[in-house]
């Protein structure tokens, strides 16, 4: 079966017949940390959760290709249409694999050939 993916609420499949590659990765958000070097004493000291109460975390970031089985002008096209609507702008992104998680964050359209268009997301934690 394939999938797309929603992006402020258009699903790529439906809209463009664009489908979702199996290299999609999702990485961990790094958790921050605050630490203090103390004259005098060995190792720091952390204060991390001294703020927030808990630990707090930097951005999560997403790749993934979309597929569509066309000449490579007519994917071009289709690029510079996904880049006009979603390059560099903010935006929710709903995957296949977590769809009751909407993920919200400033999207890249990368290259494009072969049948795919390369994307990539820095979405909030």
């Amino acid at each position: 079966m394939t999938y797309g993916v929603t992006i402020n609420g258009t699903n790529t499949k439906t809209a463009h017949d664009l489908i979702l590659l199996a290299d999609l990765s999702i990485q961990h958000s790094e958790a921050r940390t605050a630490k203090v070097e103390v004259p005098g004493r060995d190792g720091f000291w952390d204060f991390t959760e001294v703020l927030a109460g808990g630990p707090t975390f930097g951005n999560t970031q997403i790749s993934f290709s979309l597929y569509k089985r066309v000449p490579d002008t007519e994917l071009y096209a289709l690029r510079n249409q996904l880049a006009t609507a979603y390059h560099g702008k903010v935006v929710d992104l709903i995957l296949p694999v977590a769809p009751s998680k909407t993920f919200h964050g400033r999207m890249s359209i990368g290259a494009s050939g072969s049948g795919k268009i390369a994307v990539t997301m820095d979405a909030e934690p």
